[in-house]
C-alpha cells in the first residue's frame, strides 16, 4: 500500500513539474527552436540561423526564393525567409549609400516599390540587422484565392548581403470583413515577430577568413597604373622627337608653302574670274594636303582614333564590371587600374588627334567636363586632318553629319509623338 502511494505521489509530482517546466519554456528562450538554412538549395550558400516558437510549424517554401516558412498553431500568422540573388552593381550601389542619408534615401516613394501595387503603405523605417542596413516596410493588402478574399497585414524586413537580397516577411491574415481582428492579431504577434528577427544570425558574415593579400593586390594595382603612365610618357617623348625631326626636315617647307598659298590668294592678279579662282584655290589646297601626307604625319587619324576609342570603352566597361561584380579586393584594384589606364589612353589619343586636326591639345581638358566631352570626342571622330587650315569637311565627315542630324530629328519626332 505504501509502495502504491509512493508511485502515485511520484507520478503526480512529475506531472505537475512537467507542466510547470513546459509553461516556463514557452515563455522564455527555451520555448524557441533554432532553424538553419545551411546547405539549403534556395539559400544561395548562405547559412542563416533563426529561432522560432516551438509550437509553430516549419514548412518548406512552395514558391521560388522562399527558403522556409513558419506557421502559428492558428495558421493565421506566418513568418517567411526569402533569399534571392541580385546583380553585383545593385549590391555595390547599396553599399555606397551613406548611412546618415539612408533614411532620406528610403522615402515613401521608394518604399512603395517593395509592396504590391494594390497594397496600402502603413509605415516605413530603417534599422540594422547583423550590422546591415535594413528597410522595414509595413503594409496591408487584399488578395483573392479560390473566390475567397483575404486581408493581410505585413511587415517586410529587407537587407542586402553581398549579391543576395535577404528578406523576412511577417504577416497575419483573416477573411475580408474581419480587418480589425487581423489588426489585433498583429498587435499580439508583433513581439514574437521581433524576437524571431532579432535572433537572426548570418554566419557567412562572421566566418569569412581575413584577406591577407592586400600587398599583392596593391603591387598589381601600381604595376598596371605605373606601366600605363610610363607608356604614356614614352609615347609623348617619341611624339615630341618626331615632331622635331619633321620640322627640321620638311616642316618649314610646308609652312612656307602654306604662307605662300595665303599670299598668292591675297594677290589681286590671282583673283581672275570666279571659275579660275575656285580652281586655283582647290588646286593649292589639295597641294597643301598632299604636302602634309608626304611629310611626317602629325598625330593620328580618324580611324585610328575610332579604334582607340572603342578599346577605351571596352577596357573601361570591363574594369567597372570587375569593380561592381564582387566584394573582392583583387578585382576592385585591378578594375580601378584598368579604368585609370583606359582614361590615360583616351587622353593621349585625344591629344594626338587634336594635333592632327590642327587644334590646340589643351582642348583635351574639356573631356573632364561632361557638357563638352561629347563635343570633343565628336570632333576627333569626324573632322579630317588639317581641318583648321582646310576648313572643309570631306565625304566621310559629311556622311556622319547627315546620319547624326537624321538621328536627332528622328528622336525629336518620336518625342513629340510620345508626348
Amino acid at each position: 500500500m505504501k509502495k502504491l502511494s509512493f508511485i502515485l505521489y511520484l507520478f503526480m509530482y512529475l506531472t505537475i513539474f512537467t507542466q510547470i517546466s513546459l509553461a516556463q519554456s514557452t515563455n522564455s528562450d527555451d520555448g524557441y527552436l533554432t532553424y538553419s538554412t545551411e546547405n539549403h538549395p534556395k539559400a544561395n550558400g548562405l547559412k542563416i540561423t533563426m529561432k522560432y516558437p516551438s509550437d509553430w510549424e516549419a514548412e518548406e517554401g512552395d514558391r521560388p526564393h522562399i527558403v522556409q516558412k513558419f506557421i502559428s498553431p492558428s495558421r493565421l500568422s506566418i513568418f517567411m525567409i526569402y533569399v534571392r540573388e541580385i546583380p553585383g552593381y545593385v549590391a555595390k550601389a547599396y553599399e555606397l549609400i551613406d548611412e546618415n542619408d539612408f533614411d532620406e534615401t528610403f522615402d515613401f516613394d521608394v518604399a512603395k516599390e517593395f509592396i504590391p501595387k494594390n497594397a496600402k503603405l502603413i509605415d516605413k523605417r530603417v534599422t540594422k540587422i547583423e550590422g546591415l542596413l535594413t528597410f522595414i516596410v509595413e503594409y496591408s493588402s487584399y488578395s483573392e484565392r479560390a473566390e475567397f478574399e483575404i486581408y493581410t497585414q505585413n511587415i517586410l524586413y529587407l537587407m542586402i548581403y553581398k549579391k543576395n537580397a535577404i528578406s523576412f516577411q511577417a504577416l497575419v491574415a483573416d477573411a475580408k470583413g474581419y480587418e480589425n481582428r487581423a489588426k489585433n492579431r498583429m498587435r499580439n504577434t508583433r513581439l514574437t515577430f521581433q524576437k524571431m528577427v532579432n535572433s537572426v544570425v548570418i554566419h557567412n558574415k562572421w566566418e569569412e577568413e581575413p584577406d591577407d593579400s592586400y600587398e599583392i593586390y596593391g603591387i598589381i594595382f601600381f604595376v598596371i597604373v605605373g606601366g600605363a603612365i610610363w607608356i604614356a610618357i614614352n609615347i609623348y617623348r617619341k611624339s615630341k622627337k618626331n615632331n622635331a625631326k619633321r620640322i627640321s626636315s620638311g616642316g618649314d617647307n610646308r609652312d612656307q608653302s602654306i604662307s605662300t598659298t595665303e599670299s598668292i590668294m591675297k594677290n589681286p592678279e590671282f583673283l581672275t574670274s570666279n571659275e579660275e579662282q575656285t580652281d586655283n584655290i582647290n588646286y593649292i589646297k589639295n597641294l597643301n594636303v598632299n604636302d602634309s601626307t608626304q611629310s611626317k604625319k602629325i598625330g593620328i587619324g580618324r580611324f585610328r582614333y575610332l579604334i582607340n576609342f572603342i578599346v577605351t570603352i571596352a577596357v573601361s566597361f570591363f574594369g567597372l564590371y570587375l569593380i561592381l561584380s564582387e566584394e573582392n579586393m583583387a578585382k576592385l584594384l585591378i578594375g580601378t587600374a584598368l579604368v585609370i589606364s583606359a582614361a590615360i589612353f583616351l587622353i593621349i589619343s585625344t591629344i594626338k588627334r587634336l594635333k592632327n586636326i590642327g587644334y590646340s591639345p589643351w582642348l583635351t581638358l574639356l573631356l573632364f567636363l561632361h557638357a563638352f566631352a561629347g563635343i570633343i570626342i565628336f570632333i576627333c571622330l569626324v573632322f579630317r586632318e588639317n581641318y583648321s587650315i582646310i576648313k572643309k569637311h570631306d565625304l566621310p565627315a559629311k556622311i556622319v553629319l547627315i546620319i547624326l542630324v537624321g538621328v536627332l530629328l528622328a528622336g525629336i519626332i518620336m518625342a513629340f509623338i510620345d508626348f
